[in-house]
């Protein structure tokens, strides 16, 4: 491989070898699920498929993890506020994530962890640390000692630890840490918490101690990339590293690959802002590879602003290539280099603005020849950037946009209906009545029909 990436680690841009030859290992921070996923998750996702379409795409057998936070502060904070157990507000999210990626027409992960799943393992992991004298009990809790081997300054950020001790306010939740830099491994929680045969405490794990277990566990005490949103390099990957030097004595991964956030008006989008831009509302007006297009166009570990002009303009491009699918008949000779250059840009940190410029400019080209064989490459062009997934034809493509032409009904209605019809087969009526109130939010109506069959209508 020629690939060249951007080490948060080492703050350069230097050459990917992986520690396997022909195997990449892959590890990415997911979502904490207490709501819908935004753009800003999105971009995320998508960010990491590109990465491993290309690894694929030179050979590469991938193992590709990307966990699910289930059990979490805000979590419990949304399911005391709507009055519903939290692991029932976390499972009702996680299936319409599912739904979402399905949608996306985004390839699940190679192994998708739960905390939940992990508890065990959690426990024994801090039990390590505290035997080999990296973390102590306290009043609440489990700590990690941060006094213990302390780096003069954390390894991906740089920041000089002192300073910011000296500039970390002890707030009064905090008072059972020996020091401001501490961080919870376990805390305890008598109401939410979990019964764990390691610990006599009832409680949950913090944040930090999730993933380094999740990846320990499932890609060993080495692997080639760690990945995540840049708003985790401090403290969540910081203290990730800490934790499993003191118990593998390595640090996980070779390269720390960083996504850089969406913006509106030079706003970071989140949650917590309270100014997210939900998936399911961008699919009620443009498609699903329209908005991977227009993510496309922004390099995934540089920020990126939302625009719907771009949006508009990947949808239009994305219409036009579908639409003249039956006219890519002819014979017409063209250059055999596009996907020669896409690749090349991928190489180059994972360019992907250069190669939505290059994928332009064979869509302009195809629509004056009609070139059959260009056709062919721009769809696997189109393949690697995970505009759309590995299956799919160009018959498949023009079957699946006449069938939503003609019916008129966004997918995302589609798949709400369809989620509905399995919910009423489980009995579980709760879920069908909130889909059903979801499906009227965005404007339908379902009537149910015999043998599990519904009809869909727009509310005037």
């Amino acid at each position: 491989m020629n690939l060249k990436l951007s080490n948060t680690l080492t703050q350069k841009k230097e050459d990917f070898i992986p520690l396997k030859e022909n195997e990449v290992s892959i590890y990415v921070c997911g979502v904490t699920l207490y709501d819908d996923i935004h753009i800003g998750h999105l971009k995320s996702i998508l960010a990491f498929e590109v990465m491993r379409n290309y690894f694929e795409h030179k050979g590469n057998k991938v193992h590709f993890v990307r966990n699910i936070t289930d059990v979490d502060d805000k979590i419990i904070a949304k399911a005391e506020k709507l009055k519903i157990d939290p692991l029932a507000l976390v499972n009702d999210y996680i299936a319409k994530f599912h739904a979402t990626l399905k949608i996306m027409d985004i390839r699940p992960p190679t192994n998708e962890p739960r905390v939940t799943e992990y508890l065990e393992q959690i426990g024994k992991y801090i039990n390590d640390l505290k035997d080999k004298g990296f973390a102590y009990e306290a009043e609440d809790g489990v700590y990690f000692d941060t006094q213990v081997n302390q780096p003069e300054r954390y390894p991906l950020s740089k920041k000089i630890v002192k300073d910011l001790e000296n500039n970390t306010r002890l707030e009064k939740q905090d008072y059972a840490k020996r020091h401001k830099a501490d961080f919870a491994l376990w805390k305890e929680d008598k109401k939410y918490g979990y019964k764990n045969a390691v610990f006599a405490k009832q409680g949950r794990p913090g944040w930090h101690i999730e993933c380094s277990v999740m990846h320990h566990h499932t890609l060993g005490e080495k692997f080639d990339i760690h990945g995540g949103g840049r708003d985790l390099i401090f403290p969540h990957h910081e203290n990730e590293i800490l934790q499993s030097e003191a118990h593998n004595g390595v640090n996980p991964a070779n390269y720390w690959i960083h996504n850089g956030m969406m913006t509106k008006d030079g706003k970071k989008l989140s949650k917590s802002l309270g100014n997210s831009i939900y998936v399911k509302d961008i699919l009620e007006r443009y498609s699903a590879e329209a908005i991977k297009i227009f993510l496309n166009k922004g390099q995934y570990n540089q920020s990126q602003e939302y625009n719907e002009d771009e949006l508009k303009e990947a949808y239009m491009r994305w219409e036009n290539f579908v639409s003249d699918i039956p006219k890519y008949k002819t014979n017409t000779v063209h250059s055999n280099m596009l996907i020669d250059d896409v690749v090349k840009a991928l190489e180059d940190d994972f360019n992907t603005p250069l190669a939505i410029s290059l994928l332009y400019a064979a869509l302009r080209e195809l629509k004056s020849t009609n070139s059959l064989s260009l056709a062919k490459d721009v769809l696997i062009v189109m393949k690697l950037l995970a505009i759309v997934s590995h299956d799919k034809t160009l018959s498949d493509i023009y079957d699946k946009w006449e069938t939503s032409k003609n019916s008129g009904i966004p997918d995302i209605i589609i798949e709400l209906a369809n989620k509905r019809v399995e919910a009423k087969k489980d009995k579980n009526y709760i879920l069908s009545d909130e889909l059903r109130k979801e499906i009227n939010q965005h404007g339908w109506n379902v009537k149910d029909l015999s043998n599990n069959e519904y009809s869909l209508n727009k509310i005037l």
